[in-house]
């Protein structure tokens, strides 16, 4: 049985509102005023005034003259020296020295034998036997059976580990 809800209690008071509540007025939007720049006021100032560098009115250059140097080499005095032309040789290869040393070998040296080559064993070749038949007892399983008395044969297999 489901027990019974308790009664809600509420309190009585005895506070009342006398008169009528004041209300937020809602104001109207308006732009902001944009705020004035304040700049800094400089309280260094010169005294009297600063020389100019006086401007001269831009012009179109002159062209500079072509200087030629006076030459006081003549071909009447004879022919001038110059330098010998070698003809082109490629350079000669270095001899190699050879050092001769004073260490000979006493005796001779012990070397390995040498065997005559030999082909290796092959080796036999092992084939799984598959253990899946379609009918009947596979062929290798049969021989297990008739070599263990006790064991029934009908078409049951027969788990034995293989040697091969």
């Amino acid at each position: 049985m489901p027990a019974e809800r308790q009664p809600q209690y509420r309190p009585h008071d005895n506070l009342k509102p006398e008169g009528d509540f004041e209300k937020r007025t809602p104001e109207k939007f308006v732009p902001a005023e944009r705020p004035k720049q304040k700049r800094p006021e400089d309280n260094l100032h010169p005294e009297g005034t600063l020389p100019r560098k006086e401007e001269k009115p831009y012009l179109p250059a002159e062209r500079r003259q072509k200087i030629i140097p006076q030459d006081n080499l003549h071909n009447s005095e004879g022919p001038f020296a110059q330098r010998e032309e070698k003809p082109f040789l490629t350079a000669e290869r270095r001899h190699q020295t050879i050092h001769h040393d004073n260490l000979h070998s006493e005796g001779t040296f012990a070397q390995r034998e040498e065997k005559p080559f030999l082909p290796a064993e092959r080796r036999q070749q092992t084939i799984p036997h598959d253990n899946l038949y379609p009918e009947g007892i596979p062929p290798h399983l049969n021989l297990i059976c008739q070599t263990y008395d006790h064991v029934p044969c009908s078409h049951q297999f027969v788990l034995v580990p293989l040697i091969f």
